[in-house]
């Protein structure tokens, strides 16, 4: 019989809501020169993110996916 692999099955994601994308969305649209770390800052000290929270690589990611990159926005 022996030891079998144990599966990790589906992790939880841990995705960023889609409210907190769109407050980072409209924080970018606000100041387009603004970094992630301080909109995700800015988001923390509203209250509306836990410190921790939002991942920077996640958040760039998905601010990428929708045209708001700090590269994309430069274009304004």
């Amino acid at each position: 019989m022996g030891l079998k692999p144990k599966g990790k099955g589906r992790l939880e994601s841990k995705a960023i809501s889609e409210e907190l994308i769109e407050q980072a969305i409209l924080l970018r649209r606000e100041v387009p020169s603004r970094s992630i770390a301080q909109i995700i800052q800015i988001l923390e000290w509203e209250g509306k993110a836990g410190p921790g929270e939002i991942k920077r690589s996640t958040l760039q990611e998905k601010l990428s996916e929708r045209g708001y990159s700090s590269r994309q926005m430069r274009i304004y």
